[in-house]
């Protein structure tokens, strides 16, 4: 399956063969011939290609070749064409007698796979289980190994997907090799350890590990634990440390060294009594059969920069100390995540909220954790019933009204901007960052030409223009109308290009404004076929050579191997900043939290500066301009 890449570029590469040949096939234009007298042979052979007959003859001949057969179905695999993929890999069953071993058994183990997303886990299972114990191939049998635990975490069975990770990551593993299955697994691994398993299960995890970065990684998903409860045993864990240490030091990397400094750190930490401050976090995870990426799933990315902004913090060695309990959140129900925050919040005494992820979950969480006195945070969720008339509720990633207003003001106070048109479409979100625009411009005595809702599939802007009472010279056309900003937050280009386009027709000479979908390569290139230049806001924008940036950057790539992704950052961050607005600061006390946070001033983190100004959504966004090709950020 590591294989998946190659074999569907093989796979392209075969069909663009094909449909050049059918194209060459078909009748070329030339130069016109004199007319001349025919012979019987030529009148006798004169006929019309039929193109989609060499079509259908190429198509039957390519299913003739078993190799190109499992290629087009992982090709369709990866494509998520499911059905087909398997229909070709049961004809590639019928003609593989003659096929390399090791492509017969890729072949059984992408059926397998096929069977999972089609809804046939059990008969899958099954075929698994016979296939794992007959593969020759070592890499296979491991892809089938991964596989097998990522069902077997499908169906509740932690601790066993657990187990067949450790097995998958082998005793040799290291972060600096380039195995893209033992990394993921190891994730996986970390994950589980962080949320799912017992303490009895990490225990008999530590024991039996043999490599010895795996071991540093339960060990710290362990400590995690253990010093989160209420009276840990810190003598018999330095005793557990000590021993880890002897056994494996010399044969670690020097990322895994690190973390087993910030091991011993916070078991002084706790040792000496330290102020403690409990944050719950709650996150979804998803565990996948492997598809050929290393990349963990969203909650495990979030996951790894919240646990990578609390070890950066104990390595200060400072007189305060963070716990975190993490618990996986991928429910809407009510019920249960009333249960869940119960047990945080009255057991395990947390001082506040880290999460979750998705606006519905964050909903009921923010009205539970409302009606305990809680404060909550969520990182990413944009909803704004998340903290409609709820004081110790917070939202890290601006709402959509909130991104309206921050380009507007933006507008208004940097590039003393007074007149402005609106053009957005409805059951949109471009819809509520347009009221929220509106609203900014009004507020500050600016003044609003046209404000335009228009229908989802946009044919023109005409109506929208009605305020202007635009009439054009039957010779001049439409006289020049002078407005500073024009705000756009479309999404789908066809729907920008008209906007932008009739704006021009109409004569309207403005500043083009765009949202955060703009931030994307392909549509910033179509755009400049249309448009001089755009400004618009996003909530994110890494800069890799920032001295901090790359730091921590560099601390993620020296312990898992690869660079961290945005997801990342949005864990980082909103651990980051919880540790400067509240431990650094020795607040404890809930109420205080959600004052803290609320009065904070600006503070800048990785992805953007994070400013509350006294309400309970961040208020500050990236403001970018694209010009002739170029992205400059403005604020």
């Amino acid at each position: 399956m590591r294989t998946l890449l190659f074999l569907g570029l093989c796979c392209a590469a075969a069909a663009l063969s094909f449909f050049a040949e059918a194209s060459y096939a078909q009748p070329r234009k030339r130069k016109a011939i004199e007319p001349m007298e025919q012979s019987p042979a030529t009148v006798k052979s004169t006929k019309p290609i039929d193109v989609n007959r060499l079509a259908k003859q190429k198509q039957q001949e390519l299913l003739k070749n078993p190799d190109q057969i499992l290629n087009l179905a992982i090709a369709q695999y990866q494509g998520e064409n499911y059905a087909v993929a398997e229909s070709l890999l049961v004809l590639y069953g019928s003609l593989l007698q003659n096929e390399p071993l090791m492509r017969r058994e890729q072949a059984q183990l992408m059926q397998i796979k096929t069977q999972v997303k089609l809804g046939r886990v059990s008969a899958a299972k099954a075929a698994l289980a016979k296939a794992r114990l007959e593969f020759s191939s070592e890499t296979i049998r491991r892809e089938a190994d991964f596989d097998a635990a990522a069902l077997e975490y499908q169906e509740g069975q932690f601790f066993s997907a657990a187990k067949i990770f450790m097995t998958v990551v082998g005793a040799s593993w290291s972060p600096t090799d380039n195995d893209g299955l033992a990394r993921r697994a190891a994730m996986h691994l970390y994950t589980l350890a962080n949320a799912f398993l017992q303490r009895s299960e990490l225990i008999e995890l530590l024991v039996a590990a043999e490599n010895p970065h795996l071991s540093i990684l339960l060990l710290d998903a362990f400590l995690r634990r253990e010093l989160a409860s209420e009276h840990p045993a810190v003598d018999s864990l330095a005793l557990v440390v000590q021993a880890l240490e002897t056994k494996h030091a010399a044969a670690l990397a020097p990322a895994y060294r690190t973390t087993l400094a910030s091991i011993q750190q916070c078991l002084l930490l706790a040792r000496s009594g330290a102020a403690r401050f409990k944050v719950g976090v709650l996150l979804p995870f998803t565990i996948d059969i492997f598809d050929g990426s290393d990349l963990p799933s969203l909650g495990e990315k979030m996951m790894q920069g919240i646990i990578q902004a609390v070890t950066a913090y104990h390595q200060l060695a400072v007189g305060r100390r963070m716990d975190v309990l993490i618990r996986s959140c991928a429910t809407d129900d009510s019920l249960t995540l009333h249960t869940m925050l119960t047990d945080l919040i009255e057991h395990d005494s947390v001082n506040m909220i880290l999460g979750p992820v998705y606006s519905r979950q964050a909903i009921h969480v923010s009205r539970i954790c409302a009606e305990k006195g809680v404060p909550m945070l969520t990182p990413t969720a944009t909803d704004e019933e998340i903290t409609r008339d709820i004081p110790t509720s917070f939202q890290l990633n601006p709402t959509y009204a909130v991104r309206g207003k921050a380009i507007a003001e933006f507008l208004l106070q940097s590039l003393g901007a007074k007149t402005f048109g609106v053009l957005a479409q409805d059951s949109t979100y471009g819809k509520l960052m347009a009221e929220g625009f509106r609203d900014a411009v009004l507020a500050a005595g600016g003044e609003i030409k046209f404000y335009g809702i228009l229908p989802t599939k946009l044919r023109g802007i005409a109506e929208a223009l009605a305020p202007l009472k635009l009439k054009a010279d039957p010779k001049k056309g439409f006289p020049e109308t002078a407005i500073d900003a024009v705000y756009i937050p479309m999404s789908n280009f066809e729907a920008i290009a008209i906007a932008v386009e009739q704006l021009k027709f109409y004569n309207i000479k403005t500043r083009i404004i765009g949202s955060g979908d703009w931030h994307d390569p392909l549509l910033l290139s179509q755009y400049r076929a249309i448009g001089d230049s755009v400004i618009y806001a996003i909530d994110s924008n890494i800069l890799p050579d920032a001295p901090e940036t790359k730091r921590v950057t560099d601390a993620f790539k020296a312990q898992w191997g690869i660079s961290p992704s945005l997801q990342f950052w949005f864990g980082y961050d909103a651990m980051d900043f919880i540790i400067a607005t509240t431990l650094e600061k020795g607040i404890t006390a809930r109420a205080d939290i959600a004052r803290a946070i609320r009065s904070a001033p600006p503070y800048r983190a990785h992805r953007s500066e994070i400013f509350f100004g006294g309400g309970n959504v961040n208020l500050r966004m990236n403001v970018m301009k694209f010009q002739k090709g170029t992205i400059t950020q403005l604020q």
